[in-house]
């Protein structure tokens, strides 16, 4: 039996150095079970040497000398997983195997001469191609996909149309491997025949011809996606990132409304979606899904807020820097708040400064930084952060790039948000305020594909007032408190 050296037991690069000795303990068994009289012992112990890239040496000894075909399946797996570049010792072992009575023993060698990269090995792989077992076509097609010789791409249409479903299934998936453009067509027609027809829906095979036509850039497929993203159970998620990959921006307005869906991954994807499209109709949708259960959807629909620099979401945000029940979402939102708002979020960051939460702390001292010029408050917070061991570095940092600097006076004849609300209706500024907001909340409860544009104007416009009104209410209480608006 062979003990791993230590740079065997320190090949994984996924594995932490703290982690080392039980590494190397779990190799030694692993080497050990080899040698049982235990041909599944000896399998499953081939396996996890080959998931720990170790062991070639007893490998490549299991894979020319052990009586059972599982264990040299395993084996002739396990090498193709090894790091680094592969030995010429390995890749001889592999190539003289590729001849072993048993299938499944032929068919790991190929996929490990494939993952290995052999360029060598390219003639034995092809001769492959002409095997009786479909699993075997299967194995050499995906391998010579990965080498990717000169001019394999062109050999691939007689395999997509291979009434194997595994050697079919192989041809799609390499065709998306070599980007090999002709193939498009062909698996978009593919698609297309699949889902007019009566027999059950294949998903598996359907979201690769999906992935695939994204892969390829496919855009004739455009119209066919939209439907599949509209109606097809299964499919619509898949459907909507490929729309993305192909930057579909006229799916945009026709699948906003799905932003309603339950589904968590197709509203994520639809959020994305909207955003690259820069459609910004579909707002009031995604304003609402601040709301949502889901961490990840609250997160999209925050970037998405913040990039339209959305003010009717303000107050949502805000209480998402407070409240939000996720501490990773919270310092978002203090992020979010400040690109909205600006200054005016400085009374949130300094209330905000002292919170529990060390990320959103952070995201104090990091919005400060993009106020300018700093007011006078915002440098005396940061002096007090400064003795916080986990900011202090970062307070310095923004403390040595910018200098204090008083707040700046409005021009001389600028005018208040008051100046621009009749004095007849300002004792009804709440209840307007509430109404207003009421009517907007409620917008898209009647929202439909024909009227959803029409919606965000509506929006755009209740937006304005609102936030001229909430100006308004303030300027009103401070100047009822004895305050010029430039004090």
């Amino acid at each position: 039996m062979n003990t791993p050296s230590p740079a065997e037991a320190g090949s994984n690069p996924t594995t932490s150095i703290d982690h080392q000795p039980e590494r190397v303990d779990e190799i030694s068994r692993c080497l050990e079970e080899l040698h049982s009289t235990n041909p599944f012992t000896r399998s499953n112990a081939a396996h996890r040497l080959g998931d720990l890239h170790a062991g070639a040496e007893d490998l490549i000894r299991a894979l020319k000398e052990d009586p059972n075909s599982y264990v040299r399946s395993a084996s002739a797996e396990a090498l193709g997983h090894l790091t680094g570049e592969a030995s010429p010792e390995i890749l001889d072992e592999l190539l003289a195997a590729i001849d072993d009575n048993n299938d499944y023993v032929c068919s790991a060698v190929i996929n490990s001469l494939g993952l290995l990269h052999a360029l060598g090995a390219v003639e034995q792989i092809k001769a492959c191609l002409g095997d009786s077992n479909p699993m075997i076509v299967q194995a050499a097609i995906l391998a010579l996909a990965r080498i990717a010789p000169a001019g394999f791409a062109a050999e691939l249409e007689p395999f997509l149309s291979s009434p194997h479903y595994v050697i079919h299934l192989a041809a799609v998936r390499a065709a998306g491997y070599l980007e090999c453009a002709p193939a498009g067509p062909l698996i978009q027609g593919y698609l297309e025949q699949h889902l007019a027809s009566n027999t059950p829906r294949d998903l598996k095979l359907l979201k690769l011809y999906i992935e695939v036509l994204a892969r390829l850039k496919v855009k004739p497929a455009i119209p066919l996606l939209i439907e599949i993203a509209r109606h097809e159970i299964g499919l619509r998620s898949t459907a909507v990132e490929a729309l993305i990959e192909l930057n579909a921006e006229e799916a945009a307005p026709v699948l906003a409304l799905q932003l309603t869906d339950p589904s968590n991954r197709l509203r994520r994807n639809l959020i994305e979606m909207m955003l690259q499209a820069n459609y910004r109709p579909a707002l009031p949708l995604i304003r609402s899904l601040l709301h949502d259960t889901s961490i990840s959807i609250r997160e999209s629909a925050l970037a998405a807020v913040s990039k339209w620099n959305d003010s009717a979401s303000v107050d949502v945000v805000r209480w998402m820097a407070y409240s939000d029940p996720n501490p990773f979402v919270r310092p978002q939102a203090v992020t979010a708040l400040v690109t909205i708002s600006g200054i005016e979020a400085l009374p949130d960051l300094m209330a905000l400064a002292g919170d529990v939460n060390g990320h959103v702390r952070r995201a104090v001292v990091y919005n400060l930084r993009r106020l300018h010029p700093l007011p006078e408050k915002a440098v005396s917070l940061l002096n007090e952060l400064a003795s916080d061991p986990d900011l202090s570095s970062l307070v310095q940092e923004v403390l040595a790039t910018y200098q204090a600097s008083p707040a700046v006076a409005p021009p001389p004849g600028a005018k208040t948000a008051n100046h621009f609300v009749p004095f007849v209706v300002r004792k009804d500024l709440p209840f307007l305020l509430e109404s207003l907001e009421r009517w907007q909340s409620a917008l898209t409860d009647q929202a439909d594909g024909s009227t959803l544009e029409q919606i965000a104007q509506i929006d755009q416009a209740l937006s304005s007032l609102i936030d001229l009104l909430k100006k308004s209410t303030s300027t009103g209480s401070r100047e009822q408190a004895g305050f010029t608006p430039s004090s």
